[in-house]
């Protein structure tokens, strides 16, 4: 018998996905919603990962935001971004000079909207520790789970993508139908986990 609980089992591997996949942060047993369950799927590990370029273009779209509406209820304080944003519209569109602040807070949200969509990156793990074979149907249920979600309208996040990870191993057909849907493999070894 092993001495892992399903807990543990996935919080080594939310580990391991941070330590060796690159996520930059995991949740654990987290719920999402479907478009046909009700109910919604319960995630053993979610994996969010951040591209670092993305997001510092995200955050200087923020503060261009901030200082856009910061020009507007304290001026005196930042007169200087109103007369910049007023020099640098009006080099390009000296008519709208007035609207510096509202182009710039404007351009400041949508470059922080654009990057956000281009910065995460969402994994659904789905953890079996168990001593037998992970099988066929653990990948059909889990693919038919994963499309439910991606047709949702409403759900928090959207998997980009998708892994099973084996305290033991995968069938041959597990494997075949994983690598049809799209989804990564990996079992627990000695030192960690392994792709296969």
């Amino acid at each position: 018998m092993k001495d892992r609980t399903g807990k543990s089992f996935e919080i080594e591997f939310a580990d391991w996905m941070e330590d060796e996949l690159g996520y930059t942060h995991t949740q654990i047993r987290e719920w999402v919603k479907g478009k046909a369950a009700d109910r919604g799927y319960e995630v053993d590990v979610h994996g969010i990962s951040f591209d670092r370029k993305w997001e510092l273009i995200r955050k200087l779209g923020i503060l261009l935001f901030i200082l856009a509406l910061a020009t507007i209820f304290l001026p005196r304080e930042f007169n200087w971004f109103r007369n910049m944003a007023n020099q640098i519209v009006g080099s390009i569109v000296p008519d709208l000079v007035g609207f510096s602040l509202l182009i710039a807070g404007a351009i400041g949200f949508i470059i922080a909207y654009k990057a956000r969509n281009r910065t995460t990156t969402h994994a659904w793990v789905e953890c079996k520790d168990t001593k037998a074979t992970v099988k066929r149907a653990v990948i059909q249920k889990l693919a038919k789970s994963v499309e439910d979600v991606r047709n949702s309208g409403d759900a928090k996040w959207y998997p980009d993508e998708v892994i099973v990870v084996s305290g033991s191993r995968f069938d041959h057909d597990a494997l075949a139908l994983a690598e049809e849907e799209g989804i990564t493999c990996y079992e627990k070894t000695e030192d960690g986990f392994e792709e296969v």
